[in-house]
């Protein structure tokens, strides 16, 4: 079973020390959490792991992705909203932060995901030629 965005959620928040374990977020942060959790899954073009097109998940439901990418995502969604509260987040998490792009990178590249524009290919090149 996935997590849930609230999950997921509640998992940054503890990472950038915006709330205690046993504390619960506001409904507005949760909202304002919520978006940006949306956006960022919206960003990350995981192909066949994309959520529903042109629709926004609700606290409850599952965000699908890979397994592999969990902690990548959690790590990304806590800096996120860490600029969004105007929190520094702790250097452990910037980290995992970065490994988890690179993470995500790798594996839009495994999975045939990433996308390169048409015109960096199809771009006329002199490389190969005698000058003129």
């Amino acid at each position: 079973m996935a997590d849930t965005a609230r999950t997921y959620i509640n998992d940054a928040t503890r990472q950038i020390r915006k709330r205690g374990v046993s504390e619960t977020l506001s409904a507005q942060d949760a909202a304002d959490c919520l978006r940006d959790l949306n956006t960022l899954l919206r960003s990350l073009e995981l192909g066949q792991f994309r959520q529903i097109p042109g629709s926004d998940l609700t606290l409850n439901e599952e965000v699908v992705i890979p397994d592999e990418l969990s902690q990548a995502f959690t790590a990304l969604l806590a800096v996120k909203l860490s600029a969004m509260y105007g929190i520094d987040p702790p250097a452990v998490v910037v980290a995992a932060a970065n490994r988890g792009s690179a993470d995500i990178s790798r594996f839009r590249l495994r999975h045939g995901t990433a996308v390169i524009d048409d015109g960096l290919l199809n771009m006329p090149s002199f490389r190969f030629s005698r000058g003129a």
